[in-house]
């Protein structure tokens, strides 16, 4: 941990930018990868949204991954 917050104060110090100095100790954080995991399925779902495909969740997001080919009908079926 004392890693990770002289990271962020040296990252502060260098950019002068608190959202990096937040990235910094989020990223190097023994929790970083389980915060992160949730917030980037939300993150895709609402962008998805944002462009018309609606997700039900992160399951049906992870499940994409193995789609290797679309296919789309004149009729938009």
């Amino acid at each position: 941990m004392y890693f990770a917050l002289g990271a962020a104060v040296l990252t502060f110090i260098v950019t002068h930018n608190v959202r990096s100095t937040i990235s910094v100790v989020i990223v190097a954080g023994a929790c970083g990868i389980a915060a992160g995991t949730p917030l980037a399925i939300l993150g895709a779902i609402g962008r998805a949204a944002r462009q018309g495909a609606i997700i039900k969740g992160g399951l049906y997001l992870e499940a994409l991954s193995a789609v290797d080919s679309v296919l789309w009908t004149k009729l938009g079926r």
